[in-house]
């Protein structure tokens, strides 16, 4: 979900030549022995790190074809898009794991089930490309993951009216020291 942070990694690396960069992407429920680990939160509740950084703060968003009417991507309309049996739209979601399915399934579906119907994505990517290539459907992403999207996008929003804000963390395992502290005060610099 976080594919997007290429660039920002990339201009922290630049910034710190001293400092060696390895990326490698993972799903979010495998341990792994990363000096840093980036991930939407909140902390999953098992999660044994002893420190947490915020980086910055995304947007959810809903995306969807040109032709979808915009009156039809209110969070209560795309609640109902997504748990519906009878949708007149194809739904795209992701695996049950990820980050943006269960931040998506605790903000906006608020327990409900997401309807077998809906198409699983790997990435945001992925879902965007399938809309942009002409399907009418309905798919969520963040803000900073819509890069040239042609199709529209709107903020999925609280029942307040205020829009659905993910945090970006770093974990690690203790409280960083050296370059991974520089690292992370770079990120912070450099994220939304």
């Amino acid at each position: 979900s976080l594919g997007w942070i290429q660039t920002p990694l990339n201009t922290c690396a630049r910034a710190l030549p001293q400092l060696a960069l390895f990326v490698e992407e993972i799903p979010p429920q495998v341990s792994t022995p990363a000096t840093i680990a980036l991930r939407y939160g909140p902390l999953p509740e098992e999660t044994t790190s002893s420190y947490a950084a915020l980086l910055g703060m995304d947007t959810l968003v809903v995306i969807a074809h040109p032709n979808i009417p915009s009156g039809q991507l209110e969070t209560l309309d795309v609640r109902l898009h997504y748990t519906s049996l009878t949708s007149e739209y194809l739904t795209f979601s992701y695996p049950e794991e990820d980050e943006l399915r269960q931040a998506f399934d605790s903000l906006v579906l608020q327990g409900q089930r997401v309807s077998p119907h809906s198409r699983l994505a790997p990435d945001p990517a992925a879902i965007q490309q399938a809309i942009t290539a002409g399907t009418e459907a309905i798919g969520y992403a963040t803000q900073n993951s819509l890069n040239n999207f042609e199709g529209q996008s709107a903020p999925l929003t609280s029942p307040a009216g205020e829009p659905l804000q993910l945090p970006i963390l770093a974990i690690t395992p203790e409280e960083p020291q050296g370059l991974t502290r520089l690292f992370i005060a770079c990120l912070e610099g450099v994220l939304p």
